[in-house]
């Protein structure tokens, strides 16, 4: 029995260790978007592709929403490291708390989407296809 423990606390002290080291080593960090260019060519590579004409980049780069000529809205959101595009269908619902574009769409998953766009916020919740 006294075996038994002693693996069970060394495997969970080695399990820890593995945890502590990967978070130091920066794997659970999320991506950041350094740029309104890095965005652009992130709204690019969606499927059927997506010609920003206007983007707000969230204020710690978490994320983006962009509008292109025929008004049609589309999001990047994190996936780890990475930024995933997403086009926001017609209904996705927002609103605005604080400088705080919030984007519920049930194409995003369950979990609704917080820009932190300070004052643009109000103007995207208005004048969005997505503000219902």
């Amino acid at each position: 029995m006294d075996a038994q423990l002693l693996q069970f606390f060394g495997s969970l002290a080695a399990i820890t260790a593995l945890v502590v080291a990967a978070h130091y080593l920066g794997f659970s960090k999320g991506g950041r978007l350094e740029s309104e260019a890095e965005a652009r060519s992130l709204f690019q590579l969606m499927p059927g592709g997506f010609e920003a004409d206007e983007i707000a980049l969230d204020a710690k780069g978490c994320g983006a929403i962009a509008r292109d000529r025929e008004h049609r809205l589309a999001v990047l959101v994190p996936h780890g490291k990475q930024f995933i595009a997403r086009p926001l269908g017609p209904d996705a619902k927002s609103s605005v708390d604080g400088g705080t574009l919030k984007i519920d769409d049930p194409i995003l998953g369950a979990k609704p989407i917080a820009l932190r766009l300070g004052e643009a916020a109000a103007n995207w919740a208005n004048s969005s296809s997505a503000a219902k």
